[in-house]
């Protein structure tokens, strides 16, 4: 093949070279680039759902995920900016990384955002940020390290917040604090009114003063229950004491009249339900009374008209389902009555449209998921953010309005159940929507490729007869003509090996064939393996075949296989159904899912001290097993670890709630990759693709970050010590191919996410030039190559290109 060849590509700013050398006669040493490397990961940028992701399966470049969601939508997080006209999201601003529940513009384009979040676009803004009119994210930072704020009120260059919380800006503030912000330095001002419950509510008094409503009884030490009025210069509490007996959440002021609504029955003496109005001087409770019959969480006066939000079914006299508008001087409702089917948190109102956001789906009988605009006539106009969860604030400025609550996305796309996302860039693919009537459980792809199976609870797909399994084209989403089967009862697992596909559950029959829990079918066609008959006596959760083909695993919460006892793990021949006589791992714990390696079977086990365990795929014998404090759910493998997630909060001593990973070998627990998750039960299913381990569940946030229930983490990299592997990766290795494997066609990237392909005549496993336990490959011929995928890090717009140098073999 010639004489060898030494190459070092030329060096650019920022070290992301290409280097590669070839040392015999078409042996390879690692090609490394180099970069800041990560642990404890955060979340990618993926699209996430409204509700919980089941299963999950990659091919083609996609991911396939099936759940409990009805939309999958671009991850905002708790806040976005949306035109006032129609609801478009401006994908310019920050990502919310938590809850909003209050929001004011900042007159210049911007605004400022109180809620329960840490992070804004990565960065640490714990409870309040501000965003400037591109959306960005400002150096302003009060600094509010606990709980979380509720109201925020804008006097000229001072800002007001409340909430619930202790501290503000390194100093003790409770539940009230006012900050600079002329600047963006945040100055916190030295007023202090020291209210001792949460304050909800903050309005202008119309002088020098605020009005504030809560849950509080004092405010700077003078008993005030759940109403007060305070001074903007000294903090000073003013006499104004309507003494309402339950939580203030609202406070308007018009002319002479101070309205509130809350969750109260009695404010100064006099009943009243929900609602009531208030003299602005003397804090007598006048006489209107409305008379709402449940709770009030937002007000809005405009001219002779009270727009009274929250969750009830009458009010002013009449029907009106948590919206209404009542007559300011009467009581009485007017003939606007939108009836939202869900409750109203909050009332905006710009010009002669109401503004609103909440739980609601349908208003004005047409369907407005969450946040709507209302005209005068009582008509739902165009404006349609379609949140995927609860719209808690709500502010209008001019063309653009800001929705902030505890949603993780707007602007997204109606799903049943299944969806596809692009596996790079995580974005929706808008062809592949087959619709699923019931819970889809488990995704599989075929051998090829070309089709995804699909199994659950559901008997239809796009309105045909598919009970509990289905086949639909990887790329359309259509059903696939040539396969049929039915389930009589839950399919959860699904499994393709050497042309067919195992099918495990709950059922008795499949297609009208007795199969007890588990069967094997054709792949193509669905047909039913005869003789192939195990009878289990109860579910089957997940299935996976052994590295040489010859045994099929399974696991799940039975007891007995053909009569002959096996604790919820068993083994079957693959050819004949009949029960493996010696694989029996027999650890009596629910068994959730199998990963398979060339040399262990991975399982994750629940119970209180869930677990996952390493067995022989031979013998079954135990190889190791790590103990968490609650069930482990989902596994999957890269490289030399097994990554793990689960509903835990602990694994032995150490803190990992959620999320783990160990080393394969040992089963040691990996100290440096620990991704904190939260909400529910954690994550249900988890993939690797490229580097990136997706997961999918029930979480809402994962290092602090949005994560709405979808999400991808890089996976580590970890070297023994002293070798070459570690000092390359220690000098912080964005991508590194070792060409260490023994077989197949990827070149595996242990720094980052951009697999290589071995293409052409590559021999594998060859001998090093140094005399170790390492490998090289060799490329036989004109046409073998390792092809690299284009990126910032490796741009192969050329041979080995990078920016303006580029050089070639």
């Amino acid at each position: 093949m010639g004489a060898a060849r030494n190459f070092v590509a030329d060096f650019v700013p920022g070290w992301r070279a290409l280097l590669v050398a070839l040392l015999t006669a078409g042996a390879l040493l690692p090609i490394v680039g180099v970069a800041p490397a990560t642990a404890d990961p955060i979340p990618g940028d993926t699209w996430v759902t409204d509700g919980d992701v089941d299963a999950m399966a990659i091919a083609n470049g996609k991911v396939y995920i099936g759940g409990r969601f009805s939309q999958v939508g671009p991850n905002t997080g708790g806040g976005a900016e949306v035109g006032t006209a129609s609801g478009a999201y401006n994908a310019a601003f920050a990502r919310i990384d938590g809850a909003v529940y209050a929001v004011v513009s900042d007159g210049a384009g911007g605004w400022y955002i109180g809620g329960d979040f840490s992070f804004v676009d990565g960065l640490s803004r714990p409870r309040a940020a501000h965003l400037d009119a591109g959306g960005g994210v400002t150096a302003w930072r009060p600094n509010i390290t606990s709980g979380a704020v509720l109201a925020l009120h804008r006097d000229g260059n001072i800002l007001y917040i409340g909430g619930d919380f202790t501290s503000a800006g390194g100093s003790t503030r409770n539940n009230l604090a006012a900050v600079n912000i002329s600047s963006e330095s945040a100055v916190l001002l030295s007023w202090n009114p020291n209210a001792n419950g949460p304050v909800r509510a903050i309005t202008a008094d119309g002088g020098s003063g605020i009005f504030v409503g809560g849950d509080f009884t004092t405010v700077g030490g003078v008993g005030r229950n759940r109403l007060a009025q305070v001074d903007l210069a000294s903090a000073a509490v003013g006499n104004w004491n309507p003494n309402a007996d339950s939580t203030v959440n609202a406070i308007a002021l018009s002319g002479t009249n101070v309205y509130v609504g809350g969750g109260f029955a009695n404010v100064g003496g006099a009943l009243r339900d929900s609602v009531a109005v208030i003299d602005k001087a003397s804090g007598t409770v006048g006489t209107w009374d409305p008379g709402t019959d449940g709770i009030v969480h937002s007000i809005a006066i405009t001219g002779s008209v009270a727009y009274v939000a929250g969750a009830f079914g009458s009010s002013g006299g009449a029907t009106r389902a948590n919206l209404a508008a009542v007559d300011t001087v009467t009581g009485s409702a007017t003939a606007w009555n939108p009836a939202p089917d869900g409750a109203v948190n909050v009332i905006a109102v710009e010009g002669s449209h109401v503004f609103v956001g909440g739980d609601f789906l349908n208003i004005a009988s047409v369907a407005r998921e969450r946040a709507a605009r209302i005209t005068a006539a009582g008509v739902a106009a165009p404006f349609d953010p379609d949140a995927n969860g609860t719209v808690n604030a709500l502010a209008v400025a001019g063309a653009d309005t800001y929705v902030g609550g505890g949603f993780s996305s707007v602007n997204g796309s109606d799903r049943n159940r299944l969806a596809a996302l692009d596996a790079t860039t995580g974005v929706l693919d808008t062809a592949w929507a087959p619709a699923a009537n019931g819970d889809v459980i488990a995704l599989e792809a075929s051998s090829d490729g070309s089709v995804i199976f699909i199994g659950g609870a559901f008997t239809t797909i796009d309105g045909g007869d598919h009970r509990r399994i289905a086949a639909v084209d990887a790329v359309d989403g259509t059903i696939d003509p040539t396969f049929f089967a039915q389930a009589n009862n839950k399919v959860h697992a699904l499994h393709v090996a050497e042309g067919s596909l195992y099918i495990g559950g709950d059922f008795g029959t499949v297609s009208s064939n007795a199969r007890k829990r588990i069967a094997k079918l054709d792949e193509t066609t669905g047909a039913i393996a005869a003789g192939w008959d195990p009878i289990v006596d109860d579910s089957v959760r997940d299935i996976a075949t052994s590295p040489d083909g010859n045994l099929v695993y399974l696991g799940g919460l039975f007891d007995d296989i053909d009569g002959t006892p096996r604790n919820e793990i068993a083994a079957l021949d693959a050819a004949t159904g009949n029960l493996d006589p010696t694989w029996n791992p027999n650890t009596d714990r629910r068994v959730y899912e199998f990963e398979v390696t060339d040399s262990e079977v991975l399982v994750a086990m629940g119970g209180g001290g869930g677990r996952v365990y390493s067995f022989h795929p031979a013998s079954g014998a135990t190889n190791w097993f790590i103990q968490a404090d609650g069930d482990v759910q989902a596994l999957a493998t890269r490289g030399e670890h097994v990554y793990v997630g689960g509903h835990f909060l602990n694994v032995g001593p150490e803190s990992r709630p959620f999320f783990f990973a160990a080393d394969l070998a040992t089963g040691a627990l990996q100290p440096t990759w620990a991704p904190a998750g939260n909400g529910g039960l954690g994550p249900f299913t988890l993939v690797e693709n490229g580097g990136r381990i997706w997961a999918g569940g029930e979480f809402t946030e994962i290092e602090g970050r949005s994560a709405g229930r979808l999400a991808y983490l890089d996976s580590i990299v970890t070297a023994p010590p002293g070798s070459y592997r570690d000092r390359i990766l220690s000098d912080g290795a964005a991508v590194y191919y070792r060409f260490g494997e023994s077989a197949g066609t990827t070149a595996l990237d242990e720094a980052g996410s951009l697999d290589a392909t071995y293409s052409g005549s590559v021999a594998l496993g060859r001998s090093a030039l140094i005399a170790d336990t390492n490998t090289a490959l060799e490329l036989n011929g004109a046409g073998a190559y390792v092809a690299v995928p284009d990126s910032d890090l490796i741009n192969t717009g050329g041979p080995f290109e990078e920016g303006p140098s580029s050089c070639g073999l």
